[in-house]
């Protein structure tokens, strides 16, 4: 009986996280109200509230189900490969752009911003003491806001481009003489 009441609990919160993504592709995020997610969903009010507080814990529940697929498809790769890493990260983000783009549209960015810091300190050697306050939090910063910029030009660089530029980026040195800011007015 147990098994069968989680299954359908999954099940619920599938279809209430699936509901809310579609309604967003055509209705503002602030004009979706529950009532409209539940209608579409197929489910009642109690099952929603069951499951979540609000529409932002949808939002949260879902990001948190694909970075843990994210987190399963790249623990294969070798540490050392910061190449292989940032590749898989463009290629989840460009996978799941058009979500993306809809959640920075509706000012919740900060939402995948949380969700991929919690994905970088997974990364992180816990031994390392002093990085684990500041590192998830620079790593996942950059890389979506560099993520968040491909998007809204269009990403018209390939991911294998985008990953080699973080990495570029990342291996980059912060004095003042040696950044130069490339003229991108043409692009």
């Amino acid at each position: 009986m147990e098994k069968r009441r989680h299954a359908s609990n999954v099940f619920a919160k599938e279809c209430i996280s699936t509901a809310l993504l579609q309604l967003m592709e055509s209705n503002k995020y602030e004009d979706i109200t529950i009532t409209d997610i539940t209608k579409k969903a197929g489910v009642s009010r109690v099952t929603y509230y069951r499951n979540f507080a609000n529409k932002e814990a949808i939002i949260i529940s879902y990001l948190d189900d694909l970075f843990y697929q994210y987190q399963q498809e790249t623990q294969h790769l070798p540490e050392e490969d910061d190449y292989q890493f940032l590749l898989y990260a463009f290629y989840f983000f460009e996978k799941y752009s058009d979500i993306m783009s809809r959640l920075y549209e509706a000012n919740l960015a900060t939402l995948v911003l949380d969700c991929f810091n919690k994905y970088v300190l997974w990364c992180i050697d816990e031994s390392e003491e002093r990085l684990l306050k500041y590192a998830p939090h620079y790593q996942s910063g950059a890389i979506f806001n560099v993520f968040i910029e491909w998007i809204k030009s269009g990403k018209k660089e390939s991911v294998e481009d985008m990953a080699a530029l973080v990495q570029q980026l990342n291996n980059m040195s912060f004095k003042k003489t040696s950044i130069t800011i490339p003229n991108t007015t043409h692009l």
